[in-house]
């Protein structure tokens, strides 16, 4: 029965998401896996990228701009942190 729903129904996210989240979700629920969005271009959306904390922003694997930014935000960080 679920099978059947998720084969012929069409799904309507709530009103209140945002156009950009509407789009992302309809992408991510598309049926064809052929069609689906992938993880990379999940996160390259718009949606996901926007206020993205430096951390989880992605960097490539040489030290760059970025990976010293997140190396001088994540000491700043810990330097506050008291170890007792």
């Amino acid at each position: 029965m679920l099978y059947k729903k998720i084969c012929e129904e069409d799904c309507y996210p709530p009103f209140f998401l945002t156009a950009s989240s509407k789009e992302l979700i309809r992408h991510m629920l598309e049926r064809n896996p052929l069609k689906r969005i992938t993880l990379p271009e999940i996160k390259n959306h718009p949606w996901y990228t926007a206020n993205l904390p430096l951390y989880l922003q992605i960097m490539d694997n040489s030290k760059s701009e970025m990976q010293e930014r997140v190396d001088e935000e994540i000491l700043e960080v810990i330097s506050k942190v008291s170890f007792i």
